[in-house]
């Protein structure tokens, strides 16, 4: 559990654990009143653990005092709607502790359950497990004399994330796309049919559903498309939001510089004098024979159909589909680039670093946490000298006349 206030000195904590949070709250008009977050254990077999926190809570302090949380227990039989009865030593008990602790249950605005299970089914069940208990001084000093949640701080404290939420849907629905304001209609006509539980209106509130299903995830791949026109504007252009100073462009050539310069131009380690030639005088002859019109196809047969095209915009599916035809127009244009994952073009690295940078940028909420890992491609590709990889061939036999073809290859 995390509680979080705007001014250092308002709020001073008490104690905590794992199930709840206590504080001391000094408000500006100079008084001062106690606040406890409460989460009750999920297992009804531990229900009397979280009593028993309850009430050893309530000898912390004389302020008045108020509970806010998800108790994971009911007190009466209508806070729960579907499904068997709530058991009623579990109502007992828990109404036991709160008449002990002296708290009283304050009253709920609009939708009265704040759990629920099954939802849009026959088998739908809903409860009340979110509630706010105070103390009678409380209520009075603090709550608005008794009116439960009319006073204006408390309902300031409730319900100000969700008029923020309202005003910013209402916001994004009058500007963009409508969105909105569409979402904010399903969800209306949602909300009347939601107590009745008739099949007609069960199927309309699950057709609702995958209206609204469908209506976010367009609103999320045009605020996608939107972020990435950005991207694409600023950042992913050759401006200054992408080159920040001078410091960035000596970092990229530098790096760059280091990885295309030579370390040596030789290459005289004896350990290679010891091993035995493996290419026979066969060998040889077949690398060196001149290239035919078979070997090119056999090439291009080889190839996935949807490799990166080459500097003609053909890719080999093309060759091998007319390679009949092409042939009595001189063949095709064989530089073709490839790329480290088979499938995959090279730019799609850059798309895909970009996307998921953004990606984790624009992600401030939801239970499960994300990471990128940069991985240094230099590890996975490494390099080597060629006068390693030249001394190397012609250890094992490969002819002298074959490794110069060798090295242009590597360079196309």
């Amino acid at each position: 559990m995390a509680l979080f206030w705007r001014k250092n000195n308002s709020a001073s904590l008490l104690g905590y654990s794992k199930n709840h949070v206590d504080v001391e709250v000094r408000a500006q008009n100079g008084k001062q009143w106690r606040m406890t977050c409460f989460h009750g254990h999920l297992d009804h077999s531990r229900t009397w653990e979280s009593w028993g926190l309850l009430e050893s809570l309530k000898a912390k302090s004389l302020l008045p005092w108020v509970v806010i949380g998800d108790f994971n227990n009911l007190l009466f039989q209508y806070e729960k709607r579907g499904g068997n009865p709530y058991p009623n030593h579990l109502l007992r008990g828990f109404g036991e502790t709160l008449d002990g602790c002296g708290l009283i249950q304050l009253p709920m605005w609009g939708h009265q359950f704040t759990w629920e299970k099954s939802r849009g089914t026959d088998n739908w069940i809903e409860e009340r497990l979110d509630k706010v208990l105070a103390t009678a001084d409380w209520m009075r000093g603090v709550g608005g004399g008794g009116s439960g949640l009319a006073g204006r701080r408390v309902e300031g404290l409730l319900n100000c994330q969700q008029r923020c939420g309202e005003r910013l849907m209402r916001w994004g629905g009058e500007n963009f796309h409508k969105f909105g304001e569409r979402i904010g209609r399903l969800k209306k006509r949602q909300g009347a049919i939601r107590n009745r539980r008739d099949p007609a209106a069960l199927a309309e509130f699950h057709q609702i559903d995958v209206l609204l299903a469908r209506l976010e995830a367009q609103e999320d791949v045009f605020w996608r498309q939107r972020a990435k026109q950005h991207w694409l504007r600023g950042a992913n252009a050759n401006t200054r939001f992408y080159h920040r100073g001078n410091d960035m462009c000596s970092v990229i050539l530098d790096y760059f510089r280091q990885i295309y310069t030579t370390e040596s131009t030789a290459f005289d380690d004896a350990m290679l004098d010891n091993f035995a030639p493996r290419v026979t005088h066969a060998q040889n002859e077949y690398l060196l024979r001149p290239f035919g019109p078979e070997d090119v196809k056999e090439a291009i047969s080889s190839m996935y159909p949807d490799k990166v095209p080459g500097p003609d915009g053909l890719n080999p599916g093309f060759y091998q589909h007319f390679w009949d035809d092409e042939t009595t127009n001189g063949g095709p244009d064989l530089r073709v680039s490839s790329a480290f994952i088979p499938g995959r073009l090279i730019m799609d690295n850059i798309l895909v670093a970009a996307e998921v940078g953004h990606y984790l940028n624009r992600k401030q909420c939801g239970l499960t946490g994300w990471s990128a890992l940069k991985l240094d491609m230099s590890k996975a590709y490494d390099r080597m000298e060629w006068a390693f990889l030249q001394r190397m061939l012609c250890a094992f036999g490969f002819d002298q006349r074959w490794l110069p073809l060798l090295c242009i290859a590597s360079q196309l």
